[in-house]
């Protein structure tokens, strides 16, 4: 189970610290305002950040599909695989608003975005790996990498114990 997760969360930090670091310094060269002067309004502003990660997010989450599909996941189905990566790239770009918001400069955003994702992914694996009470997993789901590393667990399960897969019947 690890190898699957740290694989899908290591190939995120590269996305997360990328977006996190140009947010920081687009805040730090105040380029926003000037775009704000010539024009610029703030939907067409957010609208480029989504729409940039959500390249980046997508690309991600299909290769992460495609490889895990094609090698540990074979009974599963790959659409939960996919929207589970794809769900979790977005959480993350969520991250990187709330740390841009925190500190104000690029050297700390990018330190502080490797930090919190490696912390947390080897945390997230130790909650999986062992038992945890339900309440602390629901506390912790809000790091993005403990519901990663639960879906993962879980996906591993259905695949290698169970037999026959995880799909739309039973993830209801």
């Amino acid at each position: 189970m690890p190898i699957a997760f740290e694989m899908i969360a290591y190939s995120s930090i590269v996305i997360f610290v990328y977006i996190a670091s140009e947010l920081a310094s687009e805040r730090e060269t105040k380029s926003r305002e000037g775009m704000k002067i010539m024009g610029l309004t703030d939907g067409t502003y957010y609208l480029g950040w989504f729409l940039l990660f959500l390249v980046f997010g997508l690309y991600n989450a299909l290769v992460g599909t495609t490889i895990f599909s094609l090698t540990y996941f074979t009974r599963n189905n790959a659409f939960i695989l996919f929207m589970s990566i794809f769900i979790y790239q977005i959480s993350v770009f969520g991250l990187c608003w709330v740390f841009v918001a925190l500190l104000p400069n690029t050297r700390g955003i990018t330190m502080l975005s490797i930090l919190f994702q490696i912390m947390t992914m080897f945390f997230a694996v130790q909650v999986a790996s062992q038992y945890s009470p339900p309440s602390l997993l629901h506390g912790l789901s809000i790091l993005p990498n403990v519901p990663l590393a639960q879906i993962i667990k879980q996906m591993f399960f259905w695949n290698f114990f169970n037999g026959e897969g995880l799909g739309f019947a039973q993830a209801s």
